[in-house]
C-alpha cells in the first residue's frame, strides 16, 4: 500500500471513488459523463487539487474510508475499493453505456451474468479492465471499438462459448478456445492482449502480422497444437508466460534485435528441443541475451526479400522412407532429400513438399502424374477400375505437395536409393488432393505426409505391386504415399448407375485408435467394448449417433455440471453430473460423453454401431465446466494414452472420476479431465482496504498451481510439477 502514497493516480482515484459515491446519494450529475470535454475539465481540476489531496491524505484517510462503508450499505453494486462497477444483466443482450472502461474516469465495468450472450458498447470506450468479463459462460459474441487501445490481464477468460474473435484495428483481445484452423492476425494490430490464445489447444498454427510489436501475458499460454511460432522483427516486448506451457514447439523464428522476454516466457517450452532460429548475423547477440540464450539450439537463418513468411533455411533437410514431415512454414534448404527402398520396378506413390526438375531424378527414377481414370461396368456398376499416368520428360517440373506415381529404374531391397534437389524451396506440408470425375463417381487420389496407422485406410485404395487395392482393416501406410477414395458425384449428368462402388465398412474394436483426416462415407460404423458393470464411463465418437442407435444396449449422458467441495477453501471432492440423452436426442460427432451398458458383460463386446454414416475427422472436442474459482475440462481422446502420460489427469473408474497415478493408462475412444485453479485468476477480493494491482502483484495469476487435498489425490502434502502444471496438496 505504501508505495501508492506517492503516486498521483492513486489520490485520483480515492478522490473519484468518494465523489462518485457521494454524486450517487445526492442524485447529482455523476463526476464523469459522457462529455468528453468535462471529462478533460475534471482531469484537469483533479490534477490541480492533487497536492492538495496528498498533503491531506492521512488525516482524511480515515473519513473517506468512513463514507465508502456509509454509501456501501446503500449502493451495494459498488465495489469501492477496486473502482469496479459490477453490472448484472438477464437477458441476452446488453447495450454497455457510454463512459464505463474510461480511463478518465478510473470505472471498470465486471459483466457477471453468465447468461449474457451478446454485448455492443456504446460511447467512447478506452479500456477494459482485468477480468471484466471473466465466466461469461454464454458470451458468442463482442464489439470492440477502434477507441479501446488497453485491455487487462484474463478479461476474456473462459467465455467458453465465444463464436467470433475479439478484436479491433490495433489490438487483438480474444480467439474463440475450439478455434481449430490456422488463423492470421491482421495488419495493422500492434498488441495481443493478456490471454488473447490461452488454452486454443486445438490451435495448428498462427501467423503474426509484422505490425504488432507487444505480445502480453500468457497470450499464448497452453496452446499445445502449436509446433512453430514465427515472431515479428517489430514486436520488442514479449511478457510473462506468453508462450507458457506450449509443450510441442519444436521451432521458433525471431526478429534481428532480441525482444524483451522474461524468465517465465517460454515457462515448459522444452528449450533443450525447440530450435531458436535468430537472423544471419544474430546469432551472437542472442546467445548472450538474457532468457533468449537458455534456448539449447540457436540457429542462423536468412529472411528473404519477400517477408517473414518465406523464411531461408541454411541447412539440410533428410527425410527417410517413414520419416514424417509436418513443417508448417516455407523454408529455404540448402540440401533436400528422400531415400527409399525400392524392391521392385512397379510404380509406386509419392508426395514431396519440393519442386523437382527432370534432371534431379531421371537418373534413377521415372515419375508420372496421374492423368485419367478408366472404368468397366458391370450390369450398371462399376466392377474395376485402372489408373492411368504420364511419365513425366525433360524439361518438366513437379508440382510441390502433388500426388504424382515413381518408380526405380533398377530394383534394390538393400541399399536405399535417394532423390535429392539443392538449394531449393521447401513448402509446407500440405496434402493435395488430384481428382478425376468418371461419370457419377469421384476418384480423388490424396497424398500424405504422415503415417497412416490401421484401421484408418480402411475403406480406401493404395498402390501395391504397381496396381491399387483395396485397403484391410489391418492396412497401414507409410508417409510421403498417396491414398485413393471413390465417392458418389450427385450432380453428374451421365447416364452411368448412380448405385455406389464401394462404401466403407469401419469396425473398431476397444483399443482401436482413430486418426482419420477425412470425412468417409460408411455404409456401417461399429465401436465394440466389453463392459464389466452398468456403471458410468466416458466415450468419445466421430459419428452423429441417433437415440435408436444405442437405446437398446446402452445409455449415453452429456457431461451438465461439476459439483465441488470445499476444505479451507481448497478442494476436496468433486461430482461430476450428467444428463441422460433421451428419445430425439442426437450425439454430437467428436464431443465427450458418458456411456453405460443396460447389462454387463465382461466375456462378450457388446456394439453400437450406425448405418449409413458420415464418420467425421478425427478433432476430439473439450467441454469446460467453471465451479467456483475452479475450471474442468473434459477432453476425448482418439488415442491410447500410456502411462504416465496421465498423471495429474482423471479418468472414469468404476463410475466414479479418479486421480490417474504414474502407471495409469487409458484406452482410445475415451474421455480425461483436467483441473485448473483458477482462484489466484479473478476471484480474489480480500477485503476493501486491498487494491487490484496489489492483488496482482501480490499472487503469481499466472502459473495457476491446482489445489486438492491429500486424501483426494493420494499424494503426500507438498508441491508437484505434473505434465508441467504446478499441484499443491494439502492436508
Amino acid at each position: 500500500m505504501l508505495k501508492h502514497l506517492s503516486n498521483p493516480n492513486f489520490y485520483l482515484n480515492v478522490l473519484a471513488v468518494n465523489l462518485n459515491l457521494w454524486n450517487w446519494q445526492s442524485q447529482c450529475p455523476p463526476l464523469f459523463n459522457d462529455n468528453k470535454a468535462d471529462i478533460g475539465e475534471t482531469i484537469g481540476t483533479l490534477n490541480n487539487v492533487y497536492m492538495m489531496v496528498q498533503r491531506s491524505f492521512f488525516t482524511s484517510a480515515f473519513m473517506s474510508m468512513y463514507m465508502i462503508a456509509f454509501c456501501l450499505m446503500f449502493a451495494t453494486t459498488v465495489n469501492a475499493a477496486n473502482s469496479v462497477i459490477n453490472y448484472t444483466t438477464s437477458n441476452g443482450s446488453v447495450a454497455v453505456p457510454q463512459g464505463y472502461f474510461s480511463d478518465a474516469s478510473g470505472k471498470r465495468l465486471s459483466v457477471i451474468s453468465s447468461s449474457t450472450s451478446k454485448l455492443q458498447f456504446d460511447g467512447e470506450i478506452k479500456s477494459i479492465g482485468s477480468y471484466a468479463f471473466h465466466n461469461c459462460s454464454a458470451l458468442t459474441s463482442l464489439t470492440l471499438p477502434n477507441s479501446v487501445t488497453s485491455i487487462g490481464f484474463f478479461a476474456f477468460s473462459n467465455c467458453t462459448k465465444l463464436n467470433t474473435p475479439i478484436y479491433n484495428t490495433t489490438i487483438f483481445a480474444r480467439l474463440p478456445i475450439n478455434y481449430n484452423t490456422t488463423y492470421t492476425i491482421a495488419d495493422g494490430i500492434k498488441e495481443i492482449a493478456s490471454a488473447a490464445f490461452r488454452n486454443c489447444t486445438s490451435l495448428p498454427s498462427v501467423t503474426i502480422s509484422n505490425s504488432v510489436t507487444k505480445i502480453d501475458e500468457s497470450a499464448f499460454a497452453y496452446c499445445t497444437s502449436l509446433s512453430s511460432i514465427t515472431i515479428p522483427n517489430n514486436t520488442t516486448t514479449i511478457d510473462e508466460h506468453a508462450f507458457e506451457g506450449c509443450s510441442n514447439l519444436k521451432s521458433i523464428y525471431v526478429g534481428s534485435t532480441p525482444a524483451q522476454i522474461t524468465a517465465s516466457t517460454f515457462n515448459h517450452v522444452d528449450k533443450s528441443t525447440c530450435v531458436l532460429y535468430v537472423p544471419k548475423g544474430s546469432l551472437a547477440i542472442y546467445k548472450s541475451s538474457n532468457f533468449w540464450k537458455e534456448f539449447q539450439s540457436i540457429k542462423e537463418y536468412t529472411p528473404s526479400d519477400s517477408g517473414e513468411s518465406n523464411i531461408e533455411y541454411t541447412e539440410k533437410v533428410v527425410l527417410t522412407d517413414g520419416d514424417p514431415y509436418t513443417n508448417k512454414t516455407q523454408i529455404y534448404a540448402a540440401l533436400f532429400s528422400y531415400s527409399r527402398m525400392f524392391s521392385s520396378t512397379k510404380w509406386g506413390t509419392i508426395v514431396f513438399p519440393v519442386a523437382f526438375e527432370y534432371k534431379d531424378w531421371s537418373s534413377k527414377f521415372e515419375i508420372a502424374e496421374i492423368s485419367d481414370v478408366n472404368v468397366t461396368l458391370s450390369n450398371g456398376k462399376i466392377s474395376s477400375f485402372s489408373v492411368q499416368r504420364r511419365v513425366l520428360g525433360e524439361g518438366e517440373v513437379t508440382t510441390p505437395n502433388k500426388p504424382y506415381m515413381i518408380r526405380a529404374k533398377v530394383a534394390n531391397s538393400t541399399t536405399k536409393q535417394t532423390i535429392s534437389k539443392t538449394n531449393c524451396i521447401v513448402y509446407p506440408a500440405e496434402n493435395q488432393t488430384v481428382e478425376h470425375i468418371k461419370g457419377k463417381y469421384s476418384f480423388k487420389f490424396t497424398g500424405t505426409y504422415t503415417r497412416i496407422a490401421a484401421p484408418n485406410l480402411y475403406g480406401k485404395y493404395f498402390s501395391s505391386g504397381g496396381e491399387w487395392v483395396a485397403c484391410k482393416k489391418t492396412s497401414s501406410m507409410g508417409p510421403m504415399r498417396v491414398y485413393l477414395e471413390i465417392d458418389k458425384v450427385e450432380d453428374s449428368t451421365t447416364s452411368i448407375d448412380d448405385t455406389e462402388i464401394y462404401t466403407a465398412v469401419m469396425k473398431f474394436a476397444d483399443g482401436d485408435e482413430y486418426t482419420g483426416k477425412t470425412e468417409v462415407n460408411a455404409s456401417i460404423f461399429s465401436y465394440s467394448r466389453k463392459f464389466s458393470s452398468t456403471k458410468w464411463g466416458s466415450i468419445i465418437l466421430p459419428v452423429a449417433l441417433e437415440y435408436d442407435d444405442w437405446c437398446s444396449n446402452f445409455e449415453i449422458a452429456e457431461i451438465s455440471d461439476v459439483d465441488v467441495t470445499l476444505s479451507n477453501g481448497v478442494l476436496s471432492s468433486f461430482s461430476v453430473q450428467h444428463k441422460v440423452l433421451g428419445k430425439g436426442a442426437i450425439i454430437t460427432p467428436n464431443k465427450p460423453y458418458l456411456i453405460r451398458a443396460k447389462v454387463a458383460n465382461s466375456s462378450t463386446a457388446q456394439t453400437i454401431s450406425k448405418k449409413n454414416c458420415v464418420v467425421y475427422p478425427a478433432d476430439p472436442q473439450s467441454i469446460e465446466i467453471t465451479s467456483g474459482s475452479y475450471s474442468f475440462i473434459f477432453r476425448g481422446t482418439y488415442n491410447n494414452i500410456a502411462a504416465p502420460n496421465l498423471y495429474g489427469y482423471y479418468f472414469t473408474s468404476g463410475g466414479e472420476w479418479i486421480a490417474c497415478k504414474t502407471t495409469s493408462s487409458m484406452k482410445a475412444m475415451r474421455d480425461y479431465l483436467e483441473i485448473i485453479d483458477n482462484s489466484c485468476a479473478w476471484a480474489n477480493e480480500r477485503n476493501n482496504e486491498t487494491d487490484i494491482d496489489e492483488m496482482e502483484e501480490d499472487h503469481n495469476l499466472l502459473s495457476e498451481p491446482v489445489k486438492v487435498s491429500s486424501r483426494m489425490i493420494g499424494l503426500a502434502p507438498g508441491t508437484y510439477n505434473i505434465n508441467g502444471r504446478l499441484m499443491i496438496v494439502v492436508k
